[in-house]
């Protein structure tokens, strides 16, 4: 099924991740074969805990266990360390306090070594973008992959390709990875301290930008009338936002902010995730 989707639309890339339980995919004899594929084919295998047991009642120490067995287990069933960066939290929830929370986030040693990135919760709404001051890489939300969902998120019928009218603001990439973009209505919402060495933040007046559309195909299947799936043209530097330079850092999927830098007042936060984040984001885009 990936590879057919791949096949008819080349454009929309293999970005997504897959959360595992030791069980596999229900299917035990073929469990390396999967595990294996995903990896080989560019996608990505995340955490999702060795029992799917709720992690706010559990203690550090059995945190840890459950967390680095995972990892371990899908090390050698992949036949080579493969790091899951990513968690998505059982339940949609963890520990209140920071010391148990810490071990979500790093742990285990060796093979079963650990350290997420990002802890997702069960939904139920749009996340926010990693350079928002709302965001909270701890606690990051999600548009479940059902049908109620992305109706009741998405103001279209399913299949459609009509234009934007959704309830929530949709970013529009400037094309750039060394920019943060973002309507000049949103500029409040930076946080500075969120941006790594070389990222310049830019913000734009949607009134003075030429959107347009790729001219090979469209990654999102919208119309040329549509924001999503078009490129913004940045404006001039006079309407780049009053932001002090010395916080303006060039950020690749592979840069993560540093722990104090993105939430200094939250023991056991993480960074924010690379750019290539499956999530969907709202108003700040990198």
């Amino acid at each position: 099924m990936l590879d057919a989707f791949i096949a008819k639309h080349p454009d929309f890339g293999r970005g997504s991740t897959f959360y595992v339980l030791p069980s596999g995919f229900d299917q035990p004899g073929v469990i390396s074969d999967k595990f294996r594929y995903l990896v080989e084919t560019g996608r990505e295998i995340g955490n999702h805990t060795w029992s799917h047991e709720s992690l706010a009642t559990m203690s550090a120490t059995k945190i840890e266990a459950h967390l680095s067995k995972l990892q371990a287990f899908v090390s050698r069933e992949v036949g080579k360390a493969t790091p899951m960066t990513t968690l998505a939290l059982p339940f949609g929830i963890g520990p209140r306090d920071a010391a148990t929370l810490n071990k979500v986030v790093q742990g285990g040693s060796g093979v079963g070594a650990y350290k997420h990135t990002v802890l997702l919760l069960v939904g139920a709404n749009p996340a926010y973008s990693p350079y928002d001051k709302s965001y909270k890489a701890t606690a990051v939300a999600r548009i479940q992959c059902i049908d109620s969902e992305f109706k009741n998120w998405f103001n279209r019928p399913i299949g459609s390709t009509g234009v934007i009218k959704e309830p929530w603001q949709p970013f529009v990439s400037d094309g750039d990875p060394g920019t943060v973009s973002f309507p000049l209505s949103a500029q409040s919402r930076l946080n500075p301290a969120s941006l790594p060495a070389g990222q310049r933040a830019n913000a734009f007046d949607p009134a003075k930008v030429a959107l347009t559309t790729p001219a090979a195909s469209n990654r999102t299947g919208e119309t040329p009338s549509s924001p999503l799936g078009t490129t913004a043209t940045p404006v001039a530097a006079a309407s780049a936002p009053s932001v002090p330079e010395s916080s303006l850092v060039a950020v690749t999927s592979a840069s993560p902010v540093s722990v104090a830098a993105k939430t200094a007042t939250a023991p056991g936060a993480v960074p924010p995730p690379s750019p290539s984040s499956t999530v969907a984001e709202t108003a700040l885009d990198n």
